[in-house]
């Protein structure tokens, strides 16, 4: 009943039906709210000279609660920097986010400086402006929150595809469509995706940015906390000529040796089991351990090469471990007398 009030009374009245003048009333009762509320009625009710049969129903209607956006407070002027980037999984390209970061392929419609542009090739399933990222400080200072927003909603986009996948222009996170009202919640490690083929990941970053320099002493003065800094040979490849010379070795002890050799110290025994690969930066790429003759003589060489690259550093951990040291020392003197009787060898084929 359309503006039923709990409390309010029930009335029923019986009326004949008059075809040509007014219907007549036969009879009329009232019943009290108490008599059917909230638990409902069923029963007779005498009105005039009859009886009528009554059951009354109480359906308490779902409330909806309010829905509240808990980003609702970030709008387009918060423009404070986030501990938080997101970084291509295809070209490796990371963007700082700022609190309030919207993400398109629109140049005229972002600030190139604070929004993420998405301008590489074949991105014409992205909107112009395509998604907001919303930041904001938690309950203390050093706690971070954060939330996804899809712009253009599923109209077309995530879930619309043949299987639910995507048909352009929606925005998945971890493969789950983003709430077209209160947004996604993001965590580190997120995928975010884009259309069709933009993919990148939601990762923290430092709030101010360190310089190049500051960051590799950084990085180097965590590593020597943690190692014997006498134990530790570095090499920051420093031409095409030496990235070859690495690229070229066929094992892990050629590889010590050239870096060695580089760092003119060819007297140096090779008996290293850790070698370490950074990048421009100091940060490191690879790490890879081999603590026995045999895990060295074995290990896939490719794995290191890969990771070497002209302006990046090659580092070299030094072991003292007789277990270690004694094999390895043996195996290099056979290696050594070996192509000795090699080119002996050879100059007597050439007398």
């Amino acid at each position: 009943m359309i503006g039923y009030e709990p409390g309010d009374p029930l009335k029923f009245q019986v009326l004949d039906y008059d075809e040509k003048d007014d219907d007549d009333n036969l009879g009329q009762a009232l019943l009290q709210s108490s008599d059917f509320h909230p638990e409902g009625f069923e029963g007779e009710i005498s009105i005039g000279e009859g009886i009528v049969h009554v059951r009354i129903e109480i359906v308490v209607p779902e409330v909806d609660e309010e829905v509240i956006d808990p980003a609702g407070h970030v709008g387009p002027r918060d423009r404070e920097p986030a501990p938080f980037q997101l970084r291509s999984m295809d070209s490796g390209r990371t963007h700082r986010l700022v609190a309030y970061t919207r993400i398109g392929r629109s140049r005229k419609m972002l600030e190139d400086k604070i929004d993420l542009v998405l301008d590489s090739p074949g991105n014409c399933d992205v909107s112009r402006l395509h998604a907001i990222i919303k930041c904001w400080r938690g309950p203390d200072p050093n706690t971070w929150l954060s939330r996804i927003y899809d712009e253009k909603g599923a109209e077309g986009g995530a879930g619309q595809g043949p299987g639910g996948g995507h048909s352009g222009g929606g925005t998945t996170v971890d493969g789950e469509q983003v709430d077209p009202v209160l947004g996604t919640p993001l965590e580190t490690g997120s995928v975010l995706r884009f259309g069709v083929r933009e993919m990148w990941v939601f990762e923290r970053a430092p709030m101010h940015l360190r310089s190049q320099d500051a960051e590799i002493a950084c990085n180097k003065a965590a590593a020597n906390s943690q190692e014997d800094p006498s134990l530790i040979r570095t090499l920051k490849i420093p031409s095409n000529a030496v990235d070859s010379a690495l690229q070229r070795c066929p094992d892990w002890f050629s590889i010590v040796r050239v870096v060695l050799e580089c760092r003119l110290e060819p007297d140096e025994p090779a008996c290293v089991d850790c070698i370490e690969t950074q990048d421009e930066c100091g940060r490191t790429v690879g790490r890879h351990e081999a603590y026995s003759l045999t895990a060295q003589q074995k290990y896939d060489i490719q794995r290191i090469l890969r990771e070497i690259k002209v302006g990046g550093t090659v580092r070299l951990r030094l072991s003292n471990d007789p277990k270690l040291l004694a094999p390895i020392l043996e195996y290099l003197e056979q290696q050594r007398v070996e192509m000795q009787q090699i080119y002996q060898s050879r100059a007597q084929v050439l007398k």
